[in-house]
């Protein structure tokens, strides 16, 4: 599978809330990635608690749609969205 594609277009999302000045903290394979190469189709972002409103109106601009949202904070501090 060639990695071009998706990473492009994670590039482009990443800019996108660049722009808007949205905050968030890179996390997962794409932090480890900065000291070694990984194979990663995926971002994973902490975001502010309040501007998940904010996210959900700029990605769904650039054609993305919510397919999982799950409050967690029975086991962590907040909800999972993918």
């Amino acid at each position: 599978m060639s990695l071009e594609k998706p990473r492009g277009e994670l590039i482009d999302a990443r800019r996108a809330v660049q722009d808007e000045e949205l905050s968030y903290v890179l996390v997962g394979e794409w932090t480890i990635s900065a000291f070694q190469t990984r194979f990663t189709t995926d971002v994973d972002m902490v975001i502010p608690e309040t501007e998940p409103d904010a996210y959900d109106a700029l990605l769904t601009e650039l054609g993305y749609s919510k397919v999982f949202d799950n409050d967690v904070a029975d086991v962590y501090e907040g909800r999972i969205v993918r």
